[in-house]
């Protein structure tokens, strides 16, 4: 395909880019955000791709997919999640 068509070449080295570009986000991430904030961020993000446009978005993930997802442990993720769900944010 690569010889046949180019433009292959160019399609792919943009994909390839644009993944190294979310390893990289992702270790600068992990490297200089505290672990409270990584943590909510994964609840948004969560929450933003399960919205069903009702309330309340219902997310049906174990604690420790959300520690892997910040890039922590589960012990260490509970703190964020007992904070917000005292503020009553989830």
């Amino acid at each position: 395909m690569r010889r046949a068509d180019p433009s292959v070449d160019q399609r792919l080295l943009q994909i390839l880019a644009a993944r190294l570009q979310e390893t990289m986000d992702q270790l600068m991430e992990v490297l200089f955000i505290s672990v409270e904030t990584r943590v909510l961020r994964v609840l948004l993000r969560l929450a933003e791709a399960f919205d069903s446009n009702t309330t309340p978005i219902i997310v049906r993930v174990r604690q420790d997919d959300i520690a892997a997802m910040a890039g922590t442990r589960r012990q260490t993720a509970n703190r964020p999640l007992k904070a917000a769900e005292a503020e009553g944010a989830i």
